[in-house]
């Protein structure tokens, strides 16, 4: 049955077009897809944010995101299209995307969310997607992102619209990479009383990520930024994380729950501003080198996967309290003249099971 696009319920922006909409007709690639499934490649000039929504065991229902480059694929649903009707959101860098009236729910943080109603109150955004038609009894699919599927995209080869600000905005954790390699990073700190580790954000070099979006409200925040090939010297401040997208609260028994304990180096904001801008460089990455040295060959790609739920908790369970965050091995003493020390939390035995984190660029 085709999907009709939604009833008007109140949706922030002022893409929202009232009343029932006609489907707008997308222009779609031939190209047999590498693989079975919907495949999404990206032909604008911009990395684009990637969520889909399906109909499955006759629920609808969204997932995302992926990260898109200019050039490359995702494949975002793997195995034999079991539909002819696909809906698809690709966000720009700033968030920007002209559905035409197929709502759905969607959060920043990588999602899979089961039902299209009621978004606003299950804590859900109301998010407008487009409809694609892969066909009749087709099983593999390739859909192209481009001026005529994206409205008001430029195509891939366009100069991009770049920034040199490194202010960091008025508010958050602004993260600028000026080492050689691409690097990939994750962050932790200490919300609701929680310590919580979120991953992963691509930045190459010369590039900048927002990593926190909220006025700080800490004094001392934590960082991993990997290189092509994982490397990465902590300083003995460990989180959990995993290879996918995540966001994992607490930061003890990593490995019973599932996840991998690694090491992260501190950064102290100063803790009297809402804004703050860490440099990624030599002096707080050991090892690396600066930006305009010619970068090794190789390395792992920067095309994560699709994203992998991780940090919802088990019903019932809390997460483990929150300890005063100290350097494995270490009793570091910060500037301010206060002693790190660590309470360790009570065991969590449950296996993880939910979401991971959204990785904007």
């Amino acid at each position: 049955m085709v999907r009709l696009p939604a009833t008007p319920r109140p949706c922030p922006g002022p893409r929202f077009l009232a009343g029932v909409l006609a489907p707008v007709a997308v222009v779609l690639a031939t190209a047999t897809p590498a693989y079975a499934g919907l495949e999404v490649c990206n032909q604008t000039n911009v990395s684009r944010w990637v969520a889909v929504g399906y109909s499955k065991d006759d629920m609808w229902t969204s997932e995302g995101w992926w990260q898109v480059d200019p050039g490359n694929c995702a494949l975002v649903q793997d195995g034999d299209l079991t539909q002819q009707y696909y809906y698809y959101r690709a966000e720009d860098p700033e968030e920007n995307f002209e559905g035409d009236g197929y709502m759905f729910c969607g959060v920043d943080d990588a999602f899979t969310i089961v039902g299209d109603q009621d978004c606003d109150e299950r804590g859900y955004k109301t998010l407008d997607f487009r409809e694609v038609d892969t066909g009749q009894n087709t099983t593999t699919f390739t859909l192209v992102l481009s001026p005529t599927t994206v409205p008001g995209a430029a195509p891939i080869g366009t100069p991009a619209p770049t920034s040199d600000d490194r202010s960091g905005g008025d508010t958050g954790l602004r993260i600028c990479n000026e080492t050689n390699v691409s690097r990939w990073l994750a962050v932790g700190y200490t919300k609701d009383d929680q310590w919580t580790s979120e991953g992963w954000w691509n930045v190459d070099p010369g590039q900048c990520a927002n990593v926190i979006s909220w006025a700080l409200d800490n004094r001392y925040y934590y960082y991993r930024a990997e290189d092509p090939d994982e490397n990465f010297e902590g300083d003995g401040y460990m989180f959990c994380a995993v290879d996918d997208a995540f966001t994992i609260v607490g930061d003890t028994d990593c490995e019973s729950r599932g996840y991998n304990e690694v090491g992260f180096r501190e950064v102290d904001t100063g803790g009297d501003a809402p804004s703050f801008t860490l440099v990624l460089d030599p002096s707080n990455v050991p090892g690396a080198q600066p930006n305009g040295t010619i970068a090794p060959e190789g390395g792992r790609s920067l095309m994560p996967g699709a994203p992998t739920p991780q940090n919802q908790m088990a019903p019932g369970l809390a997460p483990p309290a929150v300890d005063e965050r100290s350097a494995e091995g270490l009793m570091p003493e910060h500037p301010d003249g206060t002693a790190t020390v660590g309470v360790p939390a009570a065991a969590s035995t449950a296996a993880p099971a939910g979401l991971g984190a959204r990785a904007p660029q």
